[in-house]
């Protein structure tokens, strides 16, 4: 059960950060910084979710 709730708040946190870092690189240039830490919340966020489907823990 807590892989549910893992795998399901990983995909929104990542997907929300992935889409901040788009519109922040999109609408405030020179601030790559920003997009660069928004990236890699993004990134711990997928390698997390993807995390929970290993060993045959799939939803």
């Amino acid at each position: 059960m807590a892989t549910v709730w893992v795998s399901r708040i990983t995909f929104v946190v990542g997907a929300a950060f992935l889409i901040l870092a788009l519109l922040a690189w999109l609408f405030r240039h020179g601030h790559n910084r920003l997009v660069l830490a928004l990236l890699i919340v993004a990134l711990v966020a997928s390698i997390l979710h993807s995390y929970t489907f290993e060993n045959g823990g799939q939803v």
